[in-house]
């Protein structure tokens, strides 16, 4: 049977946990057909040379490439991919039940949707739970609130040319990754259920953190008409909104003047029963009615 989805764990001199991540994977009682990628990104670890070359031998599917970062190894492992969807799970953490099925069914079900994100367990040197916040593009713009280990559709990785493998974003490629995503107009989901292990090292994350002044301009740089763009509509309909409600306030200090509460009634549906072609603004106005009322 062919892989729904594909598991991609790049690795790279940490093969002391890769055999608990696999473990993991084979554990989970999704009933989705899956197929695992490892992608050897350059180890120089005899032990995770020895590992990799052991897995090899039972068949598992291990890629060898010169070393590029994370970006570039999750990218060599998703060119390769059989399935339509694709996790990326480092190779010190793990999954668990419920993470494929429940984020595929998401995304067969609402094709709007791009990645699909859960709440994750942290473990090892630290532990407790890791709960992300709804989606917003204003908050990720700010700070990079999921981890990479989501499930998305690979025609967007596809489309948007996967991870950028530039320097100045290795360790946090992902980051980059779903600001691409999320500017594209493609939808990000937060399941909210622990579904993800997460590894935690005294010593901070595995990951090499770039200068967040030289990520912040490479950012700009890449997204800023988008982002400028999303924000100005923001504006606009704030304003749109604010305005309605101006209006709003004026006419009903002058509705409740009247004690004959059908007036009131007509005056308040004469402005505001007509829809807008704003669907939003519509429903707002609807919802004063509502206050008003139906209390």
């Amino acid at each position: 049977m062919n892989p729904i989805i594909s598991i991609v764990i790049p690795v790279y001199n940490s093969g002391k946990y890769l055999q608990e991540t696999i473990d993991s994977i084979k554990s989970i009682k999704d009933n989705v057909p899956y197929e695992i990628i490892i992608v050897n990104d350059g180890s120089t670890d005899q032990q995770t040379i020895s590992i990799l070359e052991e897995l090899k031998a039972k068949g598992y599917n291990v890629l060898d490439k010169i070393n590029g970062g994370p970006a570039s190894a999750r990218n060599t492992g998703i060119k390769t991919a059989k399935g339509k969807y694709i996790l990326p799970v480092d190779s010190d953490d793990k999954i668990r039940t419920g993470i494929l099925k429940k984020s595929i069914d998401i995304l067969e079900s609402a094709p709007h949707i791009g990645v699909v994100y859960c709440d994750a367990w942290c473990f090892g040197d630290g532990n407790g739970d890791y709960l992300m916040p709804e989606f917003s593009l204003t908050k990720l713009f700010y700070n990079n609130f999921f981890l990479v280990s989501s499930v998305f559709r690979k025609s967007i990785w596809e489309k948007l040319n996967g991870f950028d493998e530039a320097i100045v974003l290795k360790g946090i490629e992902d980051w980059d990754f779903w600001l691409n995503i999320a500017v594209n107009d493609y939808k990000i989901f937060h399941l909210n259920e622990i579904l993800y292990e997460y590894r935690i090292f005294n010593t901070g994350s595995m990951r090499n953190f770039p200068d967040r002044k030289k990520f912040e301009a490479h950012i700009m740089s890449k997204h800023v008409t988008s982002l400028y763009d999303h924000y100005r509509l923001l504006y606009e309909e704030k304003q749109e909104v604010d305005e309605i409600l101006n209006d709003a306030k004026v006419e009903l200090k002058y509705a409740t003047a009247n004690p004959i509460k059908f007036f009131i009634k007509s005056v308040l549906y004469k402005m505001f029963s007509k829809k807008t072609k704003n669907f939003n603004n519509y429903l707002y106005k609807k919802s004063l009615i509502n206050i008003f009322f139906d209390r």
